[in-house]
């Protein structure tokens, strides 16, 4: 398959249009990215900043795993919950403590 000089794989695509796989990967990876700055996050404060109850019980079921393959399969479980929540959200909970 060849690609179009022309086009710039990172410039946003139109309503409907079907994302590319480079791209999908990329939100992917940031979005496991913004998980791992949560399971770094105290537990105290996990647990009043508001964050939706199936990712809070996935970071603080990270935070107890020690095995470091289990832990990765953790944070790509992480990644895949936090493509349902507001990714705004969570980078706000995560400024709010940085400010602290």
């Amino acid at each position: 398959m060849r690609r179009d000089p022309g086009k710039d794989p990172e410039a946003a695509e139109a309503p409907g249009e079907v994302k590319s796989k480079t791209r999908r990967k990329k939100e992917m990876l940031a979005l496991q990215k913004l998980g791992v700055r949560l399971v770094g996050l105290p537990e105290a404060y996990l647990k009043t900043c508001g964050i939706p109850g199936e990712l809070l019980d996935a970071v603080l079921a990270a935070k107890r795993i020690r095995s470091f393959q289990a832990r990765r399969r953790q944070m790509q479980y992480i990644g895949v919950v936090m493509r349902g929540v507001d990714a705004d959200l969570v980078a706000r909970v995560i400024e709010r403590f940085e400010k602290r």
